[in-house]
């Protein structure tokens, strides 16, 4: 984002909206199906145990914090951005799955180029706190053995070849095609469920795909970083977008305190309400690090299936969030 805006305000590269709103609106819609083939939902409750229940549980709190910090800052978010109740409702979107979900969110919401890229800003900023605190509240259980229910970790890596690539882009086409067909006004939440469905019904069929598609996907979703800060403007207007940081705030807070007394009611170990709580905030991939790092690796693999359930169930959340409750909210403050 930094580099493309750098390359747009040399003039290295055309700021041309009508071009950059297409090539953004190609890249969500095909990484969007592209990312879930591999979401096999009886292979994450399965093989995750309590883990998905805790996870689910984070994914409420992360709802609680975001509807608690648009009621509390409802003045100060409501005069900051037209689209205010878009990007709380992409951050609440961000932090129960990841990335995609975000920039899907901002997609089904039309969220300005600005908007997005001061989320983002904010979003990262409070990540930098959030991770070093996860791994400070587990550090008195930094390599222990987890008892839990969950499994072992184990390789799911395959090797991507280009056939691979080939059959997972012609997937994901034909499912975002019959998702405009079905519904040509959100038509990424029902992508999300087509391939999600796909991914349940043919997982060892879709194995080797899901890679490719993973792989691809993820090149898409910074193609459209790219785009997004090409088309950010002028960057004195992330000032307008401080009472986020307020928000973001709020919504951590809420996530982190309720999912800390969880861990203490339910008697459930820490480090499985942390790993939750971390694939929550940042995803499949910063679950399997906290994993990795705090030399937890039957945690791992669990981790990575319960981030991949966020990734399914956040988008439709969010929006749903943010057009039945946070846009009312916020379009109502003074």
């Amino acid at each position: 984002m930094l580099l493309a805006w750098i390359a747009t305000q040399a003039g290295a590269l055309p700021a041309t909206a009508d071009t950059v709103s297409a090539v953004q609106l190609f890249v969500v819609q095909l990484a969007t199906p592209l990312l879930l083939l591999g979401a096999d939902l009886r292979r994450t409750f399965v093989r995750t145990g309590r883990l998905s229940v805790i996870f689910l549980c984070g994914s409420s709190a992360t709802v609680c914090g975001a509807v608690i910090g648009a009621m509390l800052l409802a003045p100060w978010l409501g005069g900051s951005a037209d689209d205010a109740w878009a990007l709380a409702a992409a951050l609440a979107a961000k932090n129960i799955g990841g990335g995609m979900n975000y920039v899907a969110v901002a997609a089904g919401t039309h969220m300005s180029a600005a908007t997005f890229a001061a989320g983002l800003v904010v979003d990262n900023i409070a990540g930098l706190c959030y991770f070093p605190l996860c791994a400070w509240l587990g550090r008195n259980h930094r390599g222990n053995i987890v008892h839990s229910d969950t499994p072992s970790s184990d390789s799911d890596s395959d090797s991507v070849a280009a056939g691979d690539i080939l059959q997972a882009l012609a997937t994901g086409a034909v499912i975002m095609a019959l998702a405009m067909t079905i519904t040509p006004s959100q038509p990424l939440l029902t992508a999300t469920v087509l391939a999600t469905c796909l991914a349940t019904c043919m997982p060892q069929a879709m194995r080797r795909v899901a890679a490719a598609g993973d792989a691809l996907g993820t090149a898409l979703l910074y193609l459209f970083f790219a785009t997004a800060g090409a088309s950010a403007g002028d960057p004195l207007r992330v000032g307008e977008y401080l009472p986020f940081f307020a928000f973001v705030a709020v919504l951590y807070a809420v996530h982190v305190i309720a999912m800390l007394v969880l861990s203490r009611i339910a008697k459930l170990p820490l480090p499985e309400v942390l790993m939750a709580s971390n694939a929550n905030i940042g995803g499949p991939a910063t679950a399997a690090a906290l994993a990795d790092a705090m030399g937890w690796p039957q945690l791992r693999t669990p981790g990575l299936l319960v981030g991949q359930l966020g990734n399914v169930i956040a988008t439709g959340l969010a929006l749903a969030l943010g057009h039945g409750l946070l846009r009312g909210l916020l379009h109502a403050a003074p």
